[in-house]
């Protein structure tokens, strides 16, 4: 049957097992089978007026590898990127698109890129990476996910916020960053205070940063008694950090 089918031109067959009535992914399946490379298919099917949406719900159904549809569908995009956000528009996970590109042949780190570049969320992005802690922050930030999203990510891990302070210190960010980075996944002021002093952040340090995380001085004042700080200095940061009496 495949050779015969391959005897006609893809498009008149295509045309006619749909008006057979088949349905989309048996039409996939048929023609996949038939050894017509994938990129035909999509470049046909999409001529016959079916969406993207259509076709890769069609190959989905239809037991195609996810690096097959991400071939097929370089037959409406240039580049990866690109065929990556149709994916995301169609309402595929970062995690799909992921195991498509690797099965295509990317690498982890070109994959993390082109989903960033593509739309997804760095929330998303970090549920497709398969690291140890130190070399997860450094991808993040490596492709300019914002400390805010890569709390959020080690938060979503369960990693304990005097860690994420750990972390988030080694990128060499500045102390506000990191307290707004905490404060972003609702951690509390003094969880956030007593983080950033096992940090090893001074009283002055932390007061400022909170005060420019939008933190009260009472707040700021109980958080740092609560983070244990020595209650002589807990005044002077306050000033420090420009906070009235």
């Amino acid at each position: 049957m495949g050779a015969r089918m391959q005897s006609l031109p893809l498009a008149d067959v295509t045309s006619g097992l749909l008006a057979s009535g088949i349905a989309a992914d048996d039409c996939v399946t048929a023609l996949i089978a038939a050894d017509y490379p994938a990129p035909l298919v999509v470049d046909t099917l999409t001529r016959l007026g079916l969406t993207a949406s259509d076709i890769v719900k069609a190959f989905k159904t239809a037991g195609v590898k996810p690096g097959a549809l991400i071939a097929g569908l370089h037959a409406l995009h240039d580049t990866d990127v690109e065929v990556a956000a149709t994916l995301l528009k169609a309402g595929e996970s970062a995690e799909f698109v992921a195991a498509g590109l690797t099965d295509a042949g990317h690498n982890e780190t070109s994959v993390a890129a082109t989903l960033k570049r593509a739309g997804f969320a760095c929330a998303q992005i970090g549920k497709t990476l398969r690291l140890e802690r130190p070399e997860l922050v450094a991808r993040l930030a490596a492709i300019k996910c914002s400390p805010e999203e890569i709390a959020s990510v080690l938060d979503a891990q369960g990693v304990p916020h005097a860690e994420i302070v750990a972390s988030l210190k080694a990128l060499k960010l500045d102390r506000t960053y990191v307290a707004r980075a905490l404060k972003s996944i609702a951690a509390p002021v003094r969880e956030i205070a007593a983080a950033m002093r096992g940090g090893e952040y001074t009283a002055n340090d932390v007061a400022l940063a909170l005060r420019l995380s939008g933190f009260k001085a009472d707040e700021v004042g109980q958080a740092l008694t609560e983070a244990e700080f020595e209650q002589g200095e807990i005044p002077s940061a306050l000033a420090y950090a420009g906070y009235k009496r």
